[in-house]
C-alpha cells in the first residue's frame, strides 16, 4: 500500500531514471488499472518527453490493462503462442473466426489508410499515435511503414512497441536491424522488445549487448532477458548485470531475476544485498530473494529484518512469507517486529503472524487502531483486508463510523471490498454524503462491487444531488454495475450530465447493464456520435461498433481529420481499439451483434462487392424497404386502434433491424401521445438521427422548452428545424432551376411562389417535395420524402395516396395496395376526389394496367 503510493509520487521526480523505475514498480505493485489514480498516472507518463520513461509507461499501462481484462501478456514471435492463436480456431455460425477478422479489417481499411498516411507524414504527434494504433491492429500490411519508422529516432520507441505486437517473421527482422543501429536511442528501444520473441538471433544480440557502454541499453537488455523463454541462457548474464555499477541497471536486473525465479541467482543476489550501500538495491534484492524462494537465502533475509531502513525490513517480512519456511520458525523471526516504530513494518508483521497466531495478530491490529498516528490506523485497516478473519468486516465497519481522517477511511473502504455483502452496503451507504469527495467516491465504488440492486435508487438520488464531477463519475460507474436491462432509465438520465467523464461512464454502464448489448441501448448511444466532446464521440463510436454497427466506420473516417487534432487523436485511438477487438474475437466476452455483422460483411465480400458496397447494404440504404413496410404495418395497427398489436410489431422490428430512427419515433408516439410531454421530449432529445431527419420533433421540443422557459434550448431546437427546412428548400430550388432550364417558366414561377409562402415552417414539406419529384418522373427520390411525410402525418389520405403512387412506380406493389386500401377505408364519402383517385389507381393495379400513372 505505502510502496504503491510512494511509486506514484516518484513518477513526478525530476530524474527520468527514477520516473522510469517508479513506473516499472507500479506495474508490479498494482493489481490492475482499475484505480483512476493509477490509470491517470500511467497515461500522463506516456507523454513524458524522455523516451525511456514514456516507453516504460506504455509497457506498464498495457500490462495492467491486460491484468484488468484477465488476458495473457503478449509474448509474440516466431514459434510462440500469441494472440493470433485465439482467432485461428473456432467459428461463429459456421464462419471461421479468422474470416470474420479479415472482413473486419477490410471494413476498417479506409481508416488504416489514413493511419498509414499519418505514420509517414510530417506531424510527429500524429505519426506516433498512428503507429501505436497500428500496433494494436497488428496487421502485416503495416510492415512497410514500420520498416522506415523503426529506424527513425523520434519514432523508434513507438514502432518497437508496435512490432512487439505483430506475430510475423518480418517483425523480429526489423527489430534486429534496429538493434544493430549506431543510434543509441534506436538501439535501446529495439532491444527492449526482443525478449518477447523466442528467437535464437534475438537472444544472441541481447547477450552481446549485456555489457554495452550505454546504461539505458544495459537496463533494457536486463528487462528483455527476464522476458525471454530460454532461462538457461539468460540467468548468467542477468547475474552479471546485478553487479552493474549503475544503480538503475542493477534494479532492472533484480526485477528480471525476480520474474524468472531462478535459484541459481540466489548467491549473487545475497552478495549484492550485503555489499551495497544503496537503499533501493537492498530493498529490491530482498524482494527478489522472496520471489526466488530459495531457503539458502533465509539467513540474509532474516538479517534484513533488523536493517535500519524501514522499507528493507518490510520487504524482508514479505520475502519470508513467500519462502517455504516452517511456520514456527518464521513467527519467531517476525514476532519482534510487531512493536516496530514503522507502520508498514508492523502491518506486514501482523499479516504474516496471522497465519500462525490469529489472536496475536488481531491484538496487534486493535492496538494499531488506537494509535494517534493516522498512518498506523490506515495500516491496520489494510491488514484487516488482507487477513479476512471473521472479525475483520465488523472492525472495518466500526472504523467507517468513528474515523475522522479521510486517508484512513479510504483504506477501510478499500479493504471492505474484500467483504461484499448487503450488510456491508447498508452500513456504508451513508458515506455517500461524507464531506470529503474522495470518501464519497470510494463509497460509491464499494456499493457497485457489492452489487445489491436495492441500492440503485439511493445511488441515483445521490448522483442527482452531487456537485463534484469526480464523485458523480464514480456514482455512475456504480450504477453501471448495479443496473440490469430493466434499469436503463437511471443511466440514460446520466447521459444529460454536463461533465464528459460522467457521460462516458454512463455509456459504459449502459453497455454493461444490457449484458451483450442490443437494440435497447443503441438509441441512447447514437446521439453522442454527434458530440463535440472528442472522448464522448470516440466512446460512442466504439460502443456502436461493438453493437455490430460496422457502418459506423464511415463516421470514424470523417473524424480522422488532422485539422482537428484532438478529434483526430481520439479517432486514431478508436481505430486501434477496434483493431484490437478484432484480434480477440474468439476470446473474452462474446459480442454476438458484432460477430453477426462481421459474418454479413464476410458474406458480402465473398461475393465480390467493394467494402463501401458492403457497408451500404448493412446501412440504412439497403434496409429502407424493410423498414418502410414494417413501419406501415405498425401505423396501420395504430390507426385501427390496436395498440397492443402495434407494440408487438414494433418490438419485432427493433430486434430484427435495430438502430432505425423511425422505431424511436413510433415508440415515442405510442408511449406518450401528448406532443409536449416531458417523457416524449426526453425520447426526442436523445435521438440525434431522428432530429436530423424530421422537422416535427424539433418543433415539439421547441414548444416543450418554451413551456419550461429554457430559451437557449428553445432556440437550438428551432435552429435544427430550420436546418432541415433549409435542406428541403434547397431541393425545391433545384427543382425550380430544372424547370427554368427546360423553359417551363410558369411552372418554375409557381414553385417560386410556393417557396416564398413557406412561413412558418410546415411539417408537410416532405410531401410537397415528394409530389414535385413524382411529377418529374423521379419516383425513387419522391419515395423517401413521401415516406417521411406519411410517418409525420399518417392520417392524411392525400399524403398516403401520393405515397402509394410512388410505391407503385418503384415496383413496391404490395405496399402500394395496402396504402390505397387504407385511403379508401378512411374516406367516408365515395364521391370525394381523393377516394376516386385511390380507387382508380387500386383498380388499375389489380388489373395490371396501371403502374402509378
Amino acid at each position: 500500500m505505502d510502496d504503491l503510493k510512494r511509486m506514484l509520487a516518484l513518477t513526478g521526480d525530476p530524474d527520468p531514471q527514477i520516473r522510469r523505475y517508479a513506473l516499472s514498480q507500479i506495474e508490479l505493485l498494482a493489481d490492475s488499472a482499475d484505480e483512476e489514480e493509477i490509470l491517470e498516472t500511467l497515461r500522463n507518463a506516456t507523454r513524458d518527453p524522455v523516451p525511456i520513461v514514456s516507453h516504460q509507461a506504455n509497457r506498464s499501462l498495457t500490462a495492467l490493462l491486460q491484468k484488468s481484462m484477465a488476458r495473457p501478456s503478449r509474448g509474440l514471435g516466431a514459434g510462440t503462442s500469441g494472440v493470433h492463436d485465439a482467432v485461428e480456431g473456432g467459428a461463429f455460425e459456421g464462419v471461421p473466426i479468422a474470416r470474420l477478422r479479415e472482413a473486419g479489417l477490410q471494413v476498417l481499411q479506409p481508416c488504416l489508410e489514413h493511419l498509414h498516411s499519418f505514420a509517414t507524414g510530417s506531424n510527429p504527434d500524429l505519426a506516433k499515435k498512428a503507429i501505436l494504433a497500428l500496433g494494436k491492429i497488428a496487421s502485416p500490411t503495416s510492415l512497410p511503414i514500420f520498416r522506415n519508422s523503426v529506424l527513425t529516432t523520434s519514432l523508434a520507441e513507438v514502432t518497437a512497441l508496435a512490432l512487439s505486437e505483430l506475430d510475423h517473421p518480418s517483425a523480429i527482422d526489423l527489430l534486429l536491424q534496429a538493434a544493430a543501429s549506431n543510434d543509441v536511442l534506436i538501439k535501446q528501444h529495439a532491444v527492449l522488445e526482443l525478449g518477447r520473441f523466442n528467437d535464437s538471433r534475438a537472444l544472441e544480440l541481447l547477450l552481446a549487448h549485456a555489457a554495452f557502454p550505454d546504461p539505458a541499453v544495459r537496463a533494457n537488455v536486463a528487462t528483455a532477458l527476464g522476458e525471454h523463454e530460454d532461462r538457461k541462457a539468460t540467468c548468467e548474464p542477468l547475474i552479471r548485470l546485478i553487479g552493474d555499477p549503475m544503480v538503475w541497471v542493477a534494479l532492472y536486473a533484480l526485477k528480471a531475476i525476480g520474474a524468472v525465479k531462478d535459484s541459481r541467482a540466489t548467491e549473487a543476489v545475497v552478495a549484492r544485498f550485503r555489499t551495497t550501500t544503496d537503499r533501493h538495491i537492498k530493498a529490491s534484492a530482498i524482494m527478489t530473494l522472496g520471489f526466488i524462494g530459495n531457503l539458502a537465502a533465509v539467513p540474509a533475509v532474516t538479517a534484513a529484518l533488523r536493517d535500519p531502513d524501514d522499507r528493507v525490513r518490510a520487504n524482508a517480512i514479505e520475502a519470508l512469507d513467500r519462502m517455504a519456511l516452517a511456520p514456527k520458525e518464521k513467527s519467531q523471526q517476525i514476532r519482534p517486529l510487531l512493536s516496530d516504530p514503522n507502520n508498514r513494518v508492523v502491518g506486514n508483521a501482523a499479516v504474516s503472524i496471522a497465519q500462525e497466531d490469529l489472536k496475536l495478530a488481531l491484538t496487534t491490529i486493535a492496538s494499531m487502531l488506537k494509535n494517534p498516528d493516522k498512518w498506523f490506523r490506515a495500516s491496520a485497516a489494510w491488514c484487516l483486508g488482507k487477513i479476512q478473519s471473521p472479525q475483520s468486516p465488523q472492525w472495518l465497519l466500526r472504523l467507517t463510523k468513528t474515523e475522522a481522517e479521510p486517508e484512513v477511511l479510504a483504506v477501510a473502504l478499500k479493504s471492505l471490498e474484500h467483504y461484499p455483502s448487503s450488510d456491508v452496503a447498508a452500513q456504508v451507504i451513508g458515506l455517500l454524503e461524507h464531506e470529503e469527495p474522495s470518501i464519497r467516491s470510494h463509497a460509491a465504488r464499494l456499493l457497485g462491487l457489492v452489487a445489491d440492486t436495492s441500492n440503485l435508487k439511493t445511488v441515483f438520488d445521490t448522483y442527482q444531488r452531487e456537485t463534484e464531477p469526480v464523485v458523480r463519475a464514480a456514482l455512475v460507474n456504480a450504477m453501471g454495475r448495479l443496473a440490469g436491462p430493466s434499469d436503463l432509465l437511471y443511466l440514460t438520465e446520466c447521459l444529460r450530465d454536463q461533465e464528459p467523464r460522467v457521460q462516458a461512464n454512463a455509456i459504459e454502464g449502459i453497455m454493461a447493464s444490457a449484458g451483450a448489448g442490443g437494440p435497447d441501448v443503441i438509441p441512447h448511444i447514437r446521439p453522442f456520435v454527434a458530440s463535440t466532446n472528442n472522448r464522448l464521440k470516440a466512446n460512442a463510436v466504439l460502443a456502436l461498433w461493438q453493437q455490430g454497427e460496422v457502418a459506423i466506420v464511415r463516421e470514424l473516417e470523417k473524424m480522422l481529420d488532422p485539422a482537428n487534432s484532438r478529434q483526430c487523436f481520439s479517432a486514431i485511438y478508436v481505430v486501434g481499439e477496434i483493431g484490437k477487438s478484432l484480434r480477440f474475437l474468439a476470446s473474452g466476452p462474446r459480442k454476438p451483434l458484432l460477430l453477426s455483422a462481421l459474418k454479413s460483411v464476410s458474406g458480402l465480400l465473398d461475393k465480390g462487392p467493394s467494402t463501401e458496397d458492403a457497408l451500404r447494404k448493412l446501412g440504412r440504404g439497403g434496409r429502407s424497404l424493410y423498414v418502410r413496410e414494417r413501419a406501415e404495418a405498425i401505423l396501420a395497427e395504430l390507426q385501427a386502434g390496436r395498440a397492443e398489436e402495434a407494440r408487438q410489431l414494433l418490438g419485432e422490428a427493433v430486434s430484427e433491424m435495430p438502430g432505425e430512427w423511425v422505431w424511436t419515433y413510433l415508440q415515442a408516439r405510442m408511449d406518450h401521445p401528448g406532443k409536449t410531454s416531458e417523457a416524449r421530449g426526453a425520447i426526442l432529445e436523445k435521438d440525434s438521427q431522428l432530429r436530423k431527419d424530421f422537422i416535427g420533433p424539433n418543433l415539439e421540443l421547441a414548444t416543450l422548452y418554451s413551456s419550461r422557459q429554457e430559451t437557449g434550448r428553445l432556440v437550438d431546437a428551432y435552429l435544427k428545424a430550420f436546418e432541415i427546412r433549409l435542406s428541403l428548400l434547397e431541393e425545391q430550388v433545384r427543382i425550380s432551376r430544372w424547370l427554368l432550364e427546360k423553359g417551363r417558366v410558369q411552372e418554375a414561377y409557381t414553385t417560386l411562389k410556393f417557396l416564398v409562402s413557406q412561413s412558418p415552417i410546415p411539417t408537410d414539406t416532405h410531401f410537397q417535395i415528394g409530389k414535385m419529384l413524382l411529377f418529374q418522373s423521379r419516383p425513387e427520390d419522391a419515395l423517401d420524402h413521401l415516406f417521411r411525410a406519411h410517418v409525420e402525418d399518417p392520417a392524411s389520405a392525400e399524403i398516403a395516396y401520393y405515397y402509394a403512387r410512388a410505391c407503385a412506380k418503384c415496383g413496391h406493389t404490395g405496399l402500394a395496395r395496402e396504402l390505397l386500401r387504407r385511403v379508401m377505408d378512411s374516406v367516408k364519402e365515395r364521391e370525394a376526389p381523393i377516394y376516386q383517385k385511390a380507387h382508380k389507381l387500386y383498380q388499375g393495379m389489380e388489373t395490371g394496367g396501371v403502374n402509378g400513372s
